[in-house]
């Protein structure tokens, strides 16, 4: 929310208050509570289950969850989804990834 003060006359300085809102997580359904994390799942691909499949070295304890995106960190136009998820692996999907291989770190923040 956005309030000024004051009176406004050409030329003069305007006061502003502004009002923070949106601090913690957001109402969402109970099944959807554990999305939003307070910090990133960072990993590595470690192996190729097919094509445009990929088992990266996070799982469930790291806080990945089936549907999470994650950015490869050598390249910003591609991302991967999470299909399915183990205590320490999950198994990712490539979108528009041509460049990604073994070894790339990649995480759930940009």
């Amino acid at each position: 929310m956005l309030t000024a003060k004051g009176r406004f006359t050409k030329g003069s300085a305007k006061r502003t208050t502004i009002q923070k809102l949106g601090r913690g997580k957001p109402d969402l359904p109970v099944a959807w509570l554990a999305y939003p994390q307070d910090r990133p799942v960072n990993c590595k691909l470690i192996s190729i289950k097919g094509a445009d499949t990929f088992v990266v070295d996070a799982g469930t304890q790291s806080g990945l969850l089936p549907g999470m995106e994650l950015i490869p960190l050598n390249d910003r136009n591609c991302w991967l989804e999470v299909l399915n998820v183990c205590p320490n692996t999950a198994i990712v999907h490539s979108i528009n990834g041509n460049r990604i291989k073994i070894g790339d770190s990649v995480s759930t923040r940009r």
